[in-house]
């Protein structure tokens, strides 16, 4: 009796499974790749298949109309693909673009390959800037490269409350809180413009290689506003010294405005 009852179970469990296991298996992948970071805009449409690679992700996975974008995220068309951001900007990537989506502390597009046409210009004033071959751009006038703006760091930030959000990818929290506890090493590079040009001020902007290890690599100055080599040759030693911690995925590059004056 015992067996004809474990049999009946075990045939009504296989015959849930079968009819309903697609249901139960995008749930689950639904569950696994649903996360907190805040969306930096949405693949509005794709006349082709769209693969995106999130700092969570082994692999990339094809995505469809309507998937949020948000920050470390690398996405790779495979046709003409649209693509709209919260402020209102909407864009055309061109065929075989790839781009990555950070915001610490402001929102940039680096563009690895391919290009994009402007589609609607941005409705508030938060900017998204693109990187493309080398500079920083506003997509709403290639032309001119903009003057960076960085917003400060709350007080209650720090590397170690960041830190422990997750122990597999670096946040944008925890790699702007590591950049801040540099604030006396950067000014200390800020004197030896100071001492040739005592009114120098404006932005310099950063943009370096975060490896697996935690280690800094391939380091450089995209724009700066204060001409000073001595300064140039300063911050990128300390940009270089820091130490993240280790975590899974690919290197991090990334792109970071600092403001003096």
């Amino acid at each position: 009796m015992l067996k004809q009852t474990l049999f009946v179970f075990a045939f009504i469990v296989g015959v849930f499974v079968i009819i309903f296991h697609k249901p139960i298996i995008e749930g689950m992948r639904e569950r696994l790749h649903r996360d907190s970071r805040p969306p930096l805009g949405k693949i509005e449409s794709a006349m082709g298949p769209a693969r995106l690679k999130g700092p969570m992700d082994l692999e990339p996975r094809e995505v469809s109309n309507g998937h949020l974008v948000r920050s470390q995220d690398v996405l790779e068309t495979t046709a003409p693909t649209i693509i709209s951001f919260m402020n209102g900007l909407k864009v055309e990537l061109q065929t075989g673009t790839q781009i990555f989506f950070e915001s610490i502390p402001n929102i940039y597009v680096t563009f690895r390959r391919g290009d994009f046409k402007l589609l609607e210009k941005s409705k508030t004033t938060e900017e998204v800037l693109f990187i493309l071959n080398g500079q920083v751009i506003n997509p709403e006038g290639r032309a001119g490269i903009l003057p960076l703006r960085v917003q400060e760091l709350k007080p209650s930030d720090s590397a170690q409350d960041a830190a422990k959000k997750d122990s597999n990818y670096l946040s944008d929290e925890y790699i702007s809180a590591q950049i801040a506890n540099l604030r006396s090493a950067f000014a200390k590079c800020y004197a030896l413009a100071l001492r040739q040009e005592p009114e120098a001020k404006g932005f310099v902007h950063l943009s370096f290689l975060i490896e697996n290890d935690g280690k800094v690599s391939q380091t450089k100055i995209l724009k700066t506003d204060i001409t000073n080599t001595a300064m140039e040759t300063c911050l990128l030693k300390v940009i270089n010294r820091i130490k993240f911690r280790s975590f899974e995925g690919d290197p991090l590059l990334v792109n970071y405005p600092l403001q003096f004056e």
